[in-house]
């Protein structure tokens, strides 16, 4: 009878020991929980920002693809005015003195 009596104290030691570890383990699943939680509102978060992020890069492109058609039609504004400056003085020198004799 004693030994049967040492085996069920053994058993419910163990049996403590085993809710000890219960609670334990509650208690770090509940800090995962929370960790997790504070982890997936921080990506929440970054997702919002990259939605942000992403839709000004758009803008940007945007505004930098018209800023380039608009160098691109200055240039070859800039080049036609000259050709036609220097065709203008090769082809008729004294187009300026025949027109301020009308005047």
């Amino acid at each position: 009878m004693k030994t049967m009596n040492s085996h069920l104290h053994k058993t419910r030691d163990l049996l403590h020991q085993s809710l000890d570890l219960m609670g334990n383990i509650k208690v770090g699943v509940s800090n995962t929980s929370s960790n997790l939680e504070g982890t997936s509102a921080m990506y929440d978060n970054y997702e919002e920002k990259l939605k942000k992020t992403e839709l000004y890069s758009k803008v940007l492109k945007k505004k930098e693809e018209e800023n380039a058609r608009k160098i691109k039609i200055s240039f070859w504004f800039l080049i036609g005015a000259a050709i036609f400056v220097l065709l203008r003085r090769i082809l008729y020198p004294s187009f300026y003195r025949n027109l301020f004799k009308i005047f």
